[in-house]
Protein backbone atom coordinates (compact mmCIF):
# COMPACT_ATOMS: atom_id res chain seq x y z
CA UNK A 1 0.00 0.00 0.00
CA UNK A 2 1.09 3.32 -0.84
CA UNK A 3 1.72 5.93 1.84
CA UNK A 4 0.42 9.93 1.57
CA UNK A 5 3.96 10.75 0.93
CA UNK A 6 5.30 8.23 -2.19
CA UNK A 7 1.94 9.54 -3.66
CA UNK A 8 3.40 13.22 -2.88
CA UNK A 9 6.70 12.52 -4.47
CA UNK A 10 4.91 10.86 -7.66
CA UNK A 11 3.06 13.66 -8.14
CA UNK A 12 5.70 16.04 -7.84
CA UNK A 13 7.71 14.03 -10.73
CA UNK A 14 4.69 13.28 -12.83
CA UNK A 15 5.71 17.06 -14.66
CA UNK A 16 9.46 16.27 -15.06
CA UNK A 17 8.39 12.60 -16.28
CA UNK A 18 5.88 13.57 -18.71
CA UNK A 19 7.94 17.06 -19.91
CA UNK A 20 10.71 14.93 -20.19
CA UNK A 21 9.01 11.87 -22.47
CA UNK A 22 7.72 14.20 -24.61
CA UNK A 23 10.70 15.91 -25.30
CA UNK A 24 12.45 12.94 -25.56
CA UNK A 25 9.83 11.70 -28.26
CA UNK A 26 9.77 14.72 -30.74
CA UNK A 27 13.68 14.93 -30.78
CA UNK A 28 13.78 11.08 -31.86
CA UNK A 29 10.81 12.43 -34.48
CA UNK A 30 8.20 9.57 -33.30
CA UNK A 31 4.05 10.17 -32.86
CA UNK A 32 2.59 9.25 -29.86
CA UNK A 33 1.27 6.37 -31.10
CA UNK A 34 5.10 4.88 -32.27
CA UNK A 35 6.39 5.56 -28.93
CA UNK A 36 3.33 3.62 -27.45
CA UNK A 37 4.06 0.64 -29.60
CA UNK A 38 7.98 0.92 -28.24
CA UNK A 39 6.55 0.77 -24.83
CA UNK A 40 4.20 -2.00 -25.98
CA UNK A 41 1.32 0.08 -24.33
CA UNK A 42 -2.05 1.79 -25.79
CA UNK A 43 -1.74 5.01 -27.26
CA UNK A 44 -3.86 5.99 -24.56
CA UNK A 45 -1.85 5.20 -21.85
CA UNK A 46 1.16 6.69 -23.32
CA UNK A 47 -0.47 9.74 -23.92
CA UNK A 48 -1.57 9.99 -20.27
CA UNK A 49 2.09 9.63 -19.09
CA UNK A 50 2.95 12.63 -21.77
CA UNK A 51 -0.26 14.46 -19.78
CA UNK A 52 1.38 13.87 -16.54
CA UNK A 53 -2.23 12.08 -15.56
CA UNK A 54 -0.24 8.74 -14.81
CA UNK A 55 2.82 7.30 -13.41
CA UNK A 56 5.20 4.83 -15.65
CA UNK A 57 4.93 1.45 -14.27
CA UNK A 58 8.71 0.72 -13.09
CA UNK A 59 9.49 -1.37 -17.11
CA UNK A 60 8.50 1.48 -18.68
CA UNK A 61 10.08 3.92 -16.70
CA UNK A 62 13.15 1.51 -16.70
CA UNK A 63 12.98 0.93 -20.41
CA UNK A 64 12.59 4.98 -21.10
CA UNK A 65 15.73 5.86 -18.96
CA UNK A 66 17.68 2.84 -21.03
CA UNK A 67 16.80 5.07 -24.06
CA UNK A 68 18.92 8.30 -22.33
CA UNK A 69 22.40 9.20 -23.82
CA UNK A 70 24.30 9.98 -20.40
CA UNK A 71 23.60 13.66 -20.16
CA UNK A 72 19.84 13.64 -20.62
CA UNK A 73 19.55 10.69 -18.49
CA UNK A 74 22.07 12.92 -15.38
CA UNK A 75 19.63 15.64 -16.45
CA UNK A 76 16.68 13.74 -15.64
CA UNK A 77 17.79 12.26 -12.20
CA UNK A 78 19.08 16.25 -11.56
CA UNK A 79 15.41 16.93 -11.71
CA UNK A 80 13.71 14.30 -10.25
CA UNK A 81 16.56 14.88 -7.22
CA UNK A 82 15.73 18.63 -6.71
CA UNK A 83 11.81 17.60 -6.10
CA UNK A 84 12.21 14.66 -4.29
CA UNK A 85 14.99 15.72 -2.06
CA UNK A 86 13.12 18.15 0.20
CA UNK A 87 10.37 15.32 1.15
CA UNK A 88 13.20 13.84 3.19
CA UNK A 89 14.48 16.52 5.18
Amino acid sequence: METRKQQRIKDAMKPIISAKLKSYRKSIGLTQEQMAREYGMSVRSYVDLEHGICFPSTTTFAQFLTSLNQEELKALLADIKDVVEPFYK
